[in-house]
């Protein structure tokens, strides 16, 4: 299904710079008709989120390409106590970061290194967080209270306490 690039969400605050270079040579060798469809999910209604393609979007849409192939993840892949929470996270902290379009994302454009420590570790400690809170009750009461009062939980320190953030 082709959907207008300007119209999907982001979930993905960052862009791995060795990444972006590998696929921008792929695109100008290949072009982008060869590319895979992105995978989207409306995480929130009446918008499509990317879940799977952020940079070859990003460089479709710096292309100027504006419409792009989309393929739908089935609901069960997202529809579960641990993913739904997780991308609905990932949705407030692009918000949050100002990341909500490809412009936002250009700014965003970080090392392989500064990549892995700044967004993959903090989307596993949120996952594992998430994880502890759906399998321990009274974890998950505290997690609820957190999120309930506008701050959000990132992670457990090492005696279990869940660390927070400001205000979301």
């Amino acid at each position: 299904m082709l959907v207008p690039i300007n119209q999907l969400g982001l979930t993905q605050i960052y862009l791995n710079q060795e990444k972006v270079e590998k696929n921008r040579q792929l695109l100008q060798q290949e072009g982008y008709k060869n590319y895979p469809p992105i995978a989207v999910y409306e995480i929130f209604p009446g918008k499509l989120h990317i879940i799977d393609g952020h940079t070859r979007s990003f460089l479709l849409q710096q292309a100027g390409v504006k419409e792009i192939e989309v393929a739908f993840l089935p609901a069960a892949e997202i529809e579960n106590p641990v993913m739904r929470p997780f991308y609905e996270t990932c949705v407030k902290w692009c918000a949050k970061a100002g990341v909500e379009t490809f412009n936002g994302l250009a700014r965003k454009i970080i090392s392989a290194d500064e990549f892995l420590i700044a967004w993959i570790t903090r989307c596993q400690q949120k996952i594992d967080l998430i994880e502890r809170c759906v399998a321990d009750p009274l974890l998950n009461k505290q997690c609820q209270l957190i999120e309930l009062s506008g701050v959000e939980a990132l992670a457990l320190d090492q005696k279990g306490q869940v660390i927070t953030e400001g205000r979301l």
